[in-house]
């Protein structure tokens, strides 16, 4: 069975500032081994609750970002959750 990526569809490029960005917000195409070697160093460097707040903040923020976006457009709470699911699953996040 064949399964279609439908976050393709939305994707738009701007060659000219080397942005990607889905429904217009900016995303950044990164490999998991990238991540996970920060996370890694941040641990040797700040320790492992440190390092686990950089990343819950981190996640937090763009998270919220984009939440507030979509609250702005009209979406509600229950369809953002949904969405944003849905939407890390496709951009390779997993399930």
């Amino acid at each position: 069975m064949k399964e279609d990526n439908i976050l393709l569809a939305d994707i738009s490029y701007k060659g000219s500032i080397g942005a990607l960005n889905y429904k217009g917000i900016r995303y950044l195409i990164v490999r998991p081994e990238t991540v996970v070697e920060i996370q890694k160093s941040l641990t040797e460097e700040l320790g492992g609750a440190r390092a686990g707040e950089v990343f819950y903040r981190s996640g937090y923020r763009g998270t919220s970002l984009t939440a507030k976006r979509l609250l702005d457009e009209g979406a509600s709470r229950k369809d953002i959750m949904r969405s944003m699911f849905h939407m890390g699953a496709n951009l390779g996040w997993g399930k």
